[in-house]
């Protein structure tokens, strides 16, 4: 029997799913409290920067997993 890894098959490819989806995952928190919270200016904006951010750290984690594997 074959067992099937859901990330990947080599660890490159395993880190940058994983990366992937911790990626979504949070992205769809901050958007789900943007929507669900009615919230005013000064609470949307912190949380756009947060997007931001975390497009960057996403960007600079794939990159540093490119480089080592």
């Amino acid at each position: 029997m074959k067992t099937v890894n859901i990330l990947g098959d080599t660890a490159k490819e395993q880190w940058l799913n994983a990366i992937g989806i911790c990626d979504m995952a949070i992205e769809a928190n901050i958007n789900d409290a943007m929507m669900m919270a009615h919230m005013g200016e000064d609470v949307t904006e912190p949380l756009e920067a947060a997007l931001r951010v975390l497009g960057d750290y996403t960007s600079e984690m794939r990159r540093l997993v490119e480089g080592v594997m």
